[in-house]
């Protein structure tokens, strides 16, 4: 019988690989920071967060079609429809959302469109949320893309309840969009 000795580094390294991959990460998601800001004379608070990747180009036009591709890229979105086509390019989407308790089923109907060639903006034009509004900004430094995300979304409870819950859709959200833009090979 031949018996293996592993070193306790050997142990530690896989050890972190059992974790690394039982939990589901990537070496290619980026470091995403998040912060909530107060609007000013209102209850609304707005979520930033900010990433940088290692990428070719922004490619801002795969990142406004992977709008209906929502529902695969978050389980909290359970449907995603092309309502209609504007003719200046923007597009309007019916979202179906399933958040955690207390908030349950949301919809919203938003008007998604391309401002210039970095950035993707939408507002909710009706819908069960308060607000859904923001921006995905995304652009090129240093062969770097950079994602800047800014959004308003008020489901109706307070922001203490809900402070945690947008964070955690906010990061996973993001590496979805990261991981649906990267181009092959990054």
């Amino acid at each position: 019988m031949k018996t293996h000795t592993v070193s306790i580094k050997q142990h530690h390294l896989l050890l972190f690989l059992v974790l690394f991959f039982s939990a589901g990460w990537s070496f290619a998601s980026p470091p995403i920071d998040i912060q909530f800001l107060k609007e000013q004379g209102s209850e609304s608070e707005w979520i930033l967060a900010k990433a940088n990747c290692l990428s070719a180009k922004p490619p801002v036009r795969k990142a406004l079609d992977a709008v209906v591709n929502y529902p695969r890229l978050h389980s909290w979105i359970q449907d995603t429809r092309l309502e209609s086509q504007l003719i200046d390019g923007a597009r309007q989407f019916r979202i179906e959302f399933r958040f955690p308790w207390p908030v349950g089923q949301q919809w919203s109907l938003v008007e998604v469109k391309k401002v210039g060639d970095s950035t993707i903006s939408w507002h909710q034009l009706e819908g069960s949320l308060k607000m859904n509004r923001g921006r995905i900004v995304i652009t090129e430094r240093n062969q770097q893309t950079h994602l800047d995300y800014r959004a308003n979304i008020d489901v109706g409870y307070p922001n203490t309840v809900t402070r945690h819950y947008k964070k955690k859709f906010v990061l996973e959200f993001l590496n979805a969009i990261y991981e649906e833009i990267q181009p092959p090979g990054i």
